[in-house]
């Protein structure tokens, strides 16, 4: 990574943003919420801590699926990424 940091121009608030600036119609939001993007309209707002997000990158153990925090292993389970982050847990699982 360069300079240690998470970049992304991937953001999800930026897109949820975009969308809610157009001012679509209720017949355009319901054409919209039927394509695969649809979701990003139920989105809540989320604000995204960089420096914490870039620690739990680089800590993060792919042989252990866990994060090593200090001499400490920690592991996420969805209910647990699901309560941190707001968001739902139905939907199709999707291999990693």
């Amino acid at each position: 990574m360069s300079g240690d940091k998470v970049r992304t121009r991937c953001s999800p608030k930026r897109f949820r943003e975009m969308l809610y600036s157009l001012f679509l119609s209720l017949e355009h939001k319901r054409r919209f919420q039927q394509t695969p993007f649809g979701h990003f309209l139920d989105l809540p707002q989320v604000t995204v801590e960089t420096f914490l997000l870039g620690y739990l990158v680089k800590s993060w153990d792919s042989t252990s699926h866990c994060f090593i925090v200090g001499e400490r292993t920690v592991q996420f389970s969805e209910v647990d990424v699901a309560l941190i982050t707001g968001l739902g847990l139905s939907g199709s699982t999707m291999p990693y």
